[in-house]
C-alpha cells in the first residue's frame, strides 16, 4: 500500500482501501468544521463498498494530463439525521453519472467531491467504488461549506448546470439539460426549494470540469489533508489526538483546552442567526462563532482563526471529534484551527468562504 507521503516523490496515486480508510474518515469529520451532514451512515456505506476494491486518488494535474472529465458530487441537504432516517437505496450516483453523460454526451472520467469535509468526503469514496472511478485530490470548497453558491465550480459566474439530482424515492429533476445555464446561486435556490418540500436530501452531480478547467476550480490537495490529518488522529493515544493533527499540518495550532461554560446553537428561521460556544481556559475567555459550521475563534477578543481555516473542537474525555449540535455545557475541549488550502482563485474564494461569505465581518466578536 502506497503511503500518502509516497505519492509525490515517486508519482503514484495514493490508493485507498479497506485498510486505510478510517483515517480518511476521520480525516474528513476534522475537515467538516462541526457541520458538513452526518458522517456515520457515509462512512458505513463506503466501508462496505471498499470490503472487495480499492479506489485511486488523483491530483488535478495528473486528471488534466489523462484527459478525464471531471463530475463534482455530493449530497445536498441531510441535516439533522434525515440521511439515516431515508437511507439510499444504492443506486443514485450511478443514475446521476449516467443521466449526465446522457446530456453532455461525454463519459465521465474521474469524480470531485463537492466537499471533502463531513459527509460528502466518505459519500465520494462509496459513489467512486460502485462506479469503479477514481477520485481527485482535492474539492470545490476546502473546508465543509453550507450553501452551493460558496462552490469553487460556480464562481465568476459559470454555470453549475446541468445539473443531475436524485431523492431518496428515486425521482429525478434535471437541471439545464436544455441547454439553459443556471448560476450557482440559482441552482441553490432551486435545490433548497425541492429540499424544503420534503425530499430530505438529494444526491447531485453538476456541470462537469473539463480537463483545462480542472486546475482553476478545485480545490487541491483536500483529499490528502484529510488522509494526513485523519491519520494524526487515529495513529496518536488517547489525549494527544489534538496536538498530533495540529502537528501534521504547517501552520496547525491548538488553541486551548478548556471547560465550556455557555453554548448557543443557530437559529434558521427566516435567516441564519449566528451561534456561539464559551470556554474558559487557564484564566482566559475563548469564544468559537458559529453558524453550520464552526466558523472563528477568539482568545480574550481577538480572533485566532477563521473561515477558510479549518475549525474543530475535540472532547477531552473520548477524544470526540464534536459537530455543533454535540457541544454541550460542562464539556471540556480542545479547539484545533489548521490553515486553510490555497485556492487559485483567493480573491473570491475569501468572499464566498470567508467570514462576509456567512454574513460576519472579519474579526468580529
Amino acid at each position: 500500500m502506497k503511503k500518502l507521503e509516497n505519492q509525490k516523490s515517486d508519482g503514484q496515486a495514493l490508493v485507498l482501501d479497506s485498510a486505510n480508510i478510517d483515517a480518511l474518515f476521520a480525516g474528513c469529520r476534522i475537515l467538516g468544521c462541526g457541520g458538513g451532514g452526518d458522517t456515520q451512515t457515509g462512512e458505513l456505506l463506503a466501508s462496505e463498498a471498499l470490503k472487495n476494491t480499492q479506489i485511486s486518488v488523483l491530483t488535478p494535474t495528473q486528471a488534466k494530463e489523462i484527459g478525464l472529465l471531471c463530475l463534482p458530487i455530493g449530497i445536498v441537504g441531510a441535516s439533522g439525521g434525515v440521511l439515516n432516517e431515508r437511507l439510499p437505496r444504492g443506486a443514485e450516483f450511478d443514475q446521476v453519472v449516467r443521466t449526465v453523460e446522457q446530456i453532455s454526451g461525454k463519459k465521465i472520467g474521474a469524480l470531485v467531491p463537492i466537499e471533502a469535509g463531513g459527509l460528502n468526503g466518505a459519500i465520494s469514496v462509496w459513489a467512486a467504488a460502485r462506479l469503479g472511478l477514481p477520485i481527485i485530490d482535492g474539492d470545490l470548497s476546502g473546508r465543509a461549506v453550507p450553501r452551493l453558491d460558496q462552490l469553487t465550480a460556480g464562481y465568476s459566474g459559470r454555470p453549475l448546470t446541468p445539473a443531475v439530482c436524485i431523492d431518496p424515492d428515486g425521482r429525478q429533476l434535471v437541471l439545464g439539460a436544455d441547454g439553459r445555464e443556471f448560476d450557482a446561486p440559482r441552482v441553490e435556490a432551486v435545490i433548497r426549494s425541492v429540499l424544503a418540500s420534503g425530499s430530505g436530501w438529494l444526491a447531485a452531480g453538476f456541470r462537469p470540469l473539463h480537463p483545462a478547467e480542472v486546475n482553476a476550480h478545485v480545490v487541491a490537495e483536500a483529499i490528502s489533508r484529510c488522509f494526513t490529518t485523519g491519520l494524526g488522529y487515529v495513529s496518536a493515544p488517547c489525549g494527544m489526538k489534538a496536538t498530533a493533527v495540529s502537528l501534521s499540518i504547517p501552520g496547525g495550532a491548538v488553541h486551548c483546552s478548556g471547560r465550556v461554560i455557555d453554548v448557543c446553537q443557530p437559529s434558521f428561521y427566516g435567516s441564519v442567526e449566528p451561534g456561539w460556544v464559551l470556554i474558559e481556559s487557564a484564566g482566559s475567555v475563548v469564544r468559537v462563532d458559529l453558524q453550520s459550521e464552526f466558523l472563528a475563534v477568539s482568545v480574550d477578543g481577538r480572533q485566532a482563526a477563521a473561515t477558510p481555516d479549518v475549525i474543530a473542537l475535540i472532547e477531552n474525555q473520548r477524544d470526540q471529534i464534536l459537530k455543533i449540535t454535540e457541544v454541550e455545557v460542562g464539556q471540556t475541549v480542545r479547539i484545533l484551527s489548521l490553515p486553510a488550502l490555497v485556492t487559485q482563485l483567493e480573491s473570491e474564494y475569501s468572499q464566498k468562504v470567508g467570514m462576509s461569505g456567512f454574513g460576519m465581518p472579519a474579526g468580529a466578536i
